[in-house]
Order: C-alpha cells, then sequence, then structure tokens
C-alpha cells in the first residue's frame, strides 16, 4: 500500500501490543527519536530527562485510568524494546509540549463530518487531513485490530501509536484536532482517548470516554455513527463543551468554537485555521446534497489560500498534509492518502 505499512494484530490488548511492537520496532524507535529532537529543539526549556519524567508522570494516570489501554500501550513498548516514557512521547507529543507550555511549532488539521442529508447516496461520512512536522508522513501505518474481546477496528495512525483517527466494527467512526488551552497537566494523552472511545458500541459511551477522561490537554474530537449522528466536542484538560452540525454539516480546524470555551485557548485563532475552517465550510456547503467521495478527496486537496490552505505541502520545518482519511461509517470502510493529497493515490480499504 503505496506510503503506509499495514499491519494486522489480533488476540488480548498485550498480544495485540506486542504484535505491532515487534514488527515495526525500528520505526518506533525512529519516530520515538524524532519527536524527542523536536521538542528539544524547539523548547529551550525542556532538557531530555525532564521530557522523560513528564510522559512517566502520564503514564501513572494511564495506567489507572484504562486497564486494556494501559496493557496494549505496555505491549508496545514490550515488542519494540523501548522506554515506556520514551514511548509516550511519540504517542502523545502535543499534549506533552503543552504540559511544558509550549505553543511553538503547533500542527493542525482540517477536519469534517457530514449527516445524511448533504450527501449524494445519503449516507454520513466524515474524515480530516492529518497535518503534522513533515517527517511524521514517513512513519505512517493502517492498522486493523482483532481483539479477543470486543470490536474489530481500522486506524491511521503512526509506527506504535495507539488510535490517531479510524472505526470500529459497530459503525463510529471518529478523529481530532489539535487545539491549544491555557492549561495542561499530567494527564492521559489524546490517542488513549480516542483509543478508549473506539472500543465503544455507541456514541454515547464513546463520548463518554472524552468527556470523562482526566485530560493531560485539550483537543477537539469528532465522532459520526452508522445512523448518521454527528458530535464534535472540544476539550480542554479540565472542560469539555459539545458541538453540533449547523445544516448537516459539521467543519473544524484548530480554535476553539464554543462559546465557553473560547476563554480558556492560549493563543488567539490563527490565519491558517480561519482560513482552512471558512473555505472548507465554503466547499461543503456548495455542494449540499451532491457530496460523495470523489468530491470529499477533491475538497481536501484544495490549496486555495495558500500557505493557510487545507493541502499543506510543507517545507523544512513547516507544518504539510502528512495523510488525509475519509469515512463511510454505515459502510465500514475507509479511504486513505499518503501525503498531500493532491499528490497521492488514494486507497479504498473495507474494515
Amino acid at each position: 500500500m503505496q506510503g503506509f505499512e499495514y499491519i494486522d494484530v489480533a488476540g488480548t490488548p498485550i498480544e495485540m501490543g506486542r504484535q505491532l511492537g515487534s514488527q515495526m520496532a525500528t520505526k518506533i524507535h525512529a519516530l520515538a527519536e524524532e519527536r524527542m529532537r523536536l521538542w528539544l529543539a524547539r523548547d529551550e526549556n525542556i532538557a531530555r530527562e525532564r521530557a522523560l519524567s513528564i510522559g512517566r508522570d502520564c503514564l501513572e494516570i494511564q495506567a489507572s485510568w484504562n486497564r486494556d489501554v494501559h496493557e496494549e500501550f505496555i505491549g508496545i513498548s514490550e515488542g519494540a524494546d523501548i522506554d515506556p516514557s520514551l514511548l509516550y512521547i511519540a504517542n502523545g507529543f502535543t499534549d506533552l509540549r503543552d504540559i511544558q507550555g509550549s505553543s511553538k511549532g503547533i500542527y493542525g488539521c482540517t477536519s469534517f463530518a457530514l449527516e445524511p442529508t448533504v450527501t449524494l447516496d445519503k449516507q454520513p461520512l466524515c474524515g480530516q487531513t492529518w497535518d503534522m512536522h513533515n517527517s511524521a508522513e514517513d512513519f505512517l501505518i493502517i492498522i486493523r485490530r482483532r481483539p479477543k474481546k470486543g470490536l474489530n477496528t481500522l486506524a491511521l495512525t503512526t509506527a506504535g501509536c495507539l488510535t490517531l483517527t479510524g472505526m470500529n466494527s459497530a459503525g463510529l467512526a471518529m478523529g481530532n484536532n489539535n487545539v491549544v488551552p491555557d492549561h495542561a497537566q499530567p494527564g492521559v494523552m489524546y490517542l488513549a482517548i480516542l483509543h478508549s472511545a473506539i472500543s465503544q458500541d455507541n456514541l454515547e459511551d464513546a463520548c463518554r470516554v472524552i468527556t470523562d477522561a482526566p485530560r493531560a490537554s485539550g483537543h477537539h474530537y469528532y465522532l459520526t455513527d452508522a445512523d448518521g449522528s454527528v458530535i464534535g466536542i472540544e476539550t480542554t484538560a479540565l472542560r469539555s463543551d459539545e458541538l453540533k452540525a449547523t445544516d448537516g454539516i459539521y467543519v473544524h480546524a484548530n480554535h476553539y468554537i464554543s462559546p465557553t470555551l473560547k476563554g480558556f485557548s492560549r493563543n488567539k485563532p490563527g490565519v491558517s485555521s480561519l482560513s482552512r475552517q471558512g473555505r472548507l465550510t465554503s466547499i461543503l456547503k456548495s455542494a449540499f446534497g451532491s457530496i460523495d467521495i470523489a468530491f470529499l478527496q477533491k475538497a481536501l486537496s484544495d490549496r486555495e489560500n495558500e500557505p493557510h490552505c487545507i493541502c499543506r505541502h510543507g517545507e523544512n520545518e513547516a507544518a504539510k498534509t502528512c495523510a488525509a482519511i475519509i469515512m463511510a461509517p454505515s459502510q465500514r470502510q475507509i479511504w486513505v492518502v499518503a501525503g498531500p493529497p493532491d499528490m497521492g493515490s488514494w486507497h479504498n480499504i473495507l474494515l
């Protein structure tokens, strides 16, 4: 699969983790060291041991929060033979940097969710670009998990990491965007939260996982089920608020929208985030009732308003669209592309 490594794991949580860790050990170490390099290079007030210490503090909370998630995480570290604290930095990079208090090098994504009334064949669709430091593209994986107990899942993520965005066999799809709250603390990272949420068989329970978790920092989460319900959840470390689609269309970039959470943002909404939010909303509204997969693939490839565009090529240390995903939860299938969507080939995968 061009641009992705495909991983298939099965068994108990720790068994699945060990399988992933052993298959991807070299890349897991490389990703962890790259994330550490980025952190140390951009934040003058952090040293390697301090970074690992923050990871250890968060691991203690994760261990007491969700046993299955933690066991799979530990399985990954055992399979790859990597310090769990270093693996935590690979997984929870943005949350951990929030704890340290840095807002340098913030990376963004543009996400959407559509109710059935908006699409050509009257099915719900959702997805996003995934924008990160351009080195992240080298570590993309598609992972299918077949747990001994519970739901099968299909996710886009990076080597050695928990769920970034994906769906489960109950027809529940979800993903996330980074936002930067004014407070962060040792807690559960966003990939672990998504990993727990995607194991739920209904939207209500998945939302409760997100809102009730002892979060390390803030993220935006979007969730769509096979029946067409769409919910967005903005969070800080301590607060959360639900958002709904407007006329069947839901779009989110990298700034707080909720009136109750706007005041807890560390920064004012950025030009890039506002531009991408407005542009994708406009594109989707223009095709109300006729949106299909091909249209969405083109929308996620849009480069209007460069460099503040939906599809970003990125140069040097700039943010890059490292991947994109479109999910059809009622059909239990996804479409993924590695790298900027206007330059890559989309792959269709059935759960």
